[in-house]
């Protein structure tokens, strides 16, 4: 095989927020369109096995509380096994 699909989506509540956001973070330029009742942002790279979309749809929501992209910061220095 010489490839293998992927396509990830990433659900958003705000196209706009997250078309600048995501954009500048990747570096990359999105095309919105709507598809349905709903609104996609598609992601412009070179390979067409690999891509994704930003998602506004209904059911689909960003999950919050699953740590995804949140740090937090540690009382103290982490140990190692085996250390007080």
């Amino acid at each position: 095989m010489d490839h293998l699909l992927n396509w990830v989506e990433i659900p958003v509540s705000n196209m706009k927020g997250a078309v600048s956001f995501y954009g500048e973070l990747l570096d990359l330029e999105l095309n919105e369109m709507k598809l349905g009742p709903n609104d996609h942002a598609l992601f412009s790279v070179k390979d067409k096995f690999n891509t994704g979309a930003l998602a506004k749809r209904g059911g689909l929501r960003p999950q919050h509380g699953w740590g995804g992209g949140v740090l937090k910061r540690r009382e103290r220095p982490c140990q190692s096994p085996g250390e007080g």
